[in-house]
């Protein structure tokens, strides 16, 4: 089955959901057993993972199946608000589960959430075309080549991939940077990169408001640039220990509130611009490219820290960001609003 293919969207979020359930439960029974292994869990993971990627293809586009395009920052911009709520939850929700019921019990919950998905995903009927044989070649390797076709598409996803390749760069050693050049405790650690969840949930409920005074384009081009730029505030921390952890905090904010606006309008130019038969296709490549840039980012990340010191390379990944946000300043970009008209046929020589 080809994942975001007309009739079968929902049908790939089902499996999805019922399959990382699986996967996860897989964890507390075989230590209940006395079977856990490392490779199991390593193997779990990948799962995970890789249904994270069906399910994210899928969701979009039966997201843009049940709006209308020029409805698509408000929704976008509801739904990244509660993921932003349900994160800040969970991660609360999880650590008490831990400490109370043990790792393996936690996981339980944890599946549970998969299958309650499922079962609401389940409930629902988003109308979407019959199948229809596409004059596209299959998965990503299309979406790529189409992506490539594309000045536009071109400048997008180099663009997002710097900036994941960056940002990763920057998370793989924030926490030991925070430790050992901040002398930070875990608390003071916890509260400062905690702000990032509001700044997620402000980020959510302000884009619309904002893409309506700036335009689609423009804002992607701001928030393309101060998202990275928020990353300059960790090598800046220096001093005592309220104004270290006071301008960590301040730079994750920053950074959460615009990547949440980046990451809404470059989905709502997608739904925009590319067609609906390879819009899967390419909605597969960017995340294929973007999750892909994240392992990469964190291993180099560690060895520049090693190279050049932990403050060096946080600057560092700051600058590749920068560059990477620098690739949205096209005028084709910065023209761009948010409803699009009705006879928008995209091109890819764009």
């Amino acid at each position: 089955m080809e994942i975001g293919r007309h009739g079968h969207r929902r049908v790939v979020m089902l499996v999805a959901d019922f399959s990382r359930a699986a996967a996860v439960l897989s964890i507390p029974i075989a230590f209940a057993f006395g079977g856990l292994t490392l490779i199991q869990l390593y193997l779990v993971a990948f799962l995970v993972g890789v249904f994270d990627v069906f399910f994210g293809v899928a969701y979009q586009a039966v997201l843009i199946s049940m709006i209308q395009r020029d409805q698509y920052v408000t929704a976008s911009s509801w739904l990244r608000g509660s993921e932003a709520v349900t994160q800040t939850v969970g991660l609360t929700l999880g650590g008490v589960l831990v400490s109370a019921l043990t790792a393996p019990v936690a996981l339980v919950f944890n599946a549970a959430s998969f299958l309650i998905s499922g079962v609401q995903l389940a409930r629902i009927h988003p109308t979407e075309p019959a199948p229809a044989k596409s004059t596209h070649g299959q998965g990503v390797g299309e979406g790529l080549r189409w992506v490539y076709r594309s000045l536009l598409m071109r400048a997008l996803l180099t663009s997002s991939g710097l900036t994941n390749l960056a940002v990763f760069m920057s998370t793989g050693v924030l926490t030991l940077y925070a430790v050992r050049t901040l002398h930070l405790t875990p608390a003071a650690i916890g509260i400062a990169l905690g702000t990032g969840a509001i700044g997620a949930f402000v980020g959510a409920v302000t884009c619309a408001r904002v893409e309506t005074r700036l335009g689609l384009g423009r804002l992607l081009a701001v928030s393309s640039l101060i998202y990275p730029a928020g990353l300059l505030f960790y090598p800046e921390a220096r001093g005592p220990v309220l104004l270290a952890a006071g301008t960590l905090a301040a730079g994750e904010f920053i950074a959460a509130v615009t990547a949440v606006w980046a990451d809404i309008t470059l989905g709502t130019i997608l739904a925009i611009e590319v067609a609906d038969d390879i819009r899967s296709r390419v909605n597969g490549a960017f995340r294929t490219i973007n999750q892909g840039v994240r392992p990469i980012g964190a291993i180099a990340g560690g060895l520049l820290a090693a190279w050049i010191g932990l403050r060096s390379a946080l600057l560092c990944s700051a600058l590749i960001g920068l560059l990477g946000g620098s690739l949205i300043l096209r005028k084709q970009i910065l023209s761009m609003r948010g409803t699009p008209p009705s006879s928008r046929a995209p091109t890819t020589d764009d």
